[in-house]
């Protein structure tokens, strides 16, 4: 019987046969997916909607949001950046190696290390923000470190979640189907990672360059990591309706912000 990525056998002695109240293996591999996915969407509206607000202000007070990122370490948020990919493959491999009936204790204890790498490298960038005072400046800067610290506090919580339910899953015995829906998460997390890269760290490039790279790796993360490629029926729609969303939500605001005369609008 042919099944979809992700439904094959999970760990020897998981008990990775359908449940009572599915059909078939294939019902429920595709149910479950199609649950995390729709999870996930409504987690990119939470995100979509900070990161247009973000941009709108962005836009209307270029300066002073250029002023608050220079304060920020690039070199952190680099280095975060590659612990996050890393972290992303490691997850995978474990995904992978569990759907060939092995345990994968291995790479969810090194995914699990690496997230809580990027919560003490970012808890070091926090601890120099507050001994820097840049919470209390001019009242735009400020706007730049609330958003900074909204976004990348929410992110972490996520994180920190994920870090949880990883840890938990490495010492357990569970199904593949199991990994895979947990893979899909912590891929999400560093996804919107990104994207905060691009619009936190890389303010002095222009938001449309910054966006579209942190687009295009989201969805080579997508494609590759969250196995999109693969992805068959409603959880694909599901996804690529909710990428399209993101970009019709940060492209229609824009163009509505920046039409509006009664705006500040910069160098007018």
């Amino acid at each position: 019987m042919h099944l979809a990525s992700g439904s094959m056998p999970g760990p020897e002695g998981s008990g990775d046969g359908v449940s009572s109240h599915w059909a078939t293996l294939e019902q429920e591999h595709d149910a479950s997916l199609l649950g995390m996915w729709v999870f996930l969407a409504t987690e990119l509206l939470l995100f979509g909607g900070l990161f247009t607000a973000y941009t709108v202000y962005r836009t209307l007070y270029p300066a002073a949001f250029a002023e608050g990122s220079r304060h920020l370490d690039a070199v952190l948020g680099g280095i975060n950046t590659v612990v996050l990919i890393a972290s992303s493959g490691t997850m995978a491999m474990g995904v992978n190696r569990a759907r060939r009936g092995s345990r994968p204790r291995l790479w969810l204890i090194l995914t699990a290390l690496l997230g809580a790498v990027f919560l003490a490298i970012k808890g070091v960038e926090y601890q120099r923000h507050f001994a820097e005072g840049l919470v209390f400046g001019t009242p735009q800067v400020q706007l730049f470190m609330v958003a900074y610290f909204t976004m990348t506090g929410l992110h972490a919580v996520h994180l920190t979640v994920a870090v949880g339910i990883v840890a938990v899953l490495a010492f357990a015995r569970a199904r593949a189907l199991t990994y895979q829906v947990v893979g899909l998460y912590w891929h999400f997390v560093d996804v919107v990672w990104v994207f905060l890269l691009a619009l936190l760290y890389l303010v002095d490039w222009h938001p449309v360059l910054a966006l579209g790279l942190a687009s295009l790796i989201a969805v080579l993360s997508a494609w590759f990591f969250m196995e999109l490629r693969l992805t068959r029926g409603l959880p694909r729609l599901v996804a690529v309706a909710s990428l399209l969303w993101l970009a019709i939500l940060i492209t229609g605001t824009l163009d509505d912000v920046l039409t509006r005369n009664w705006l500040p609008l910069p160098g007018k």
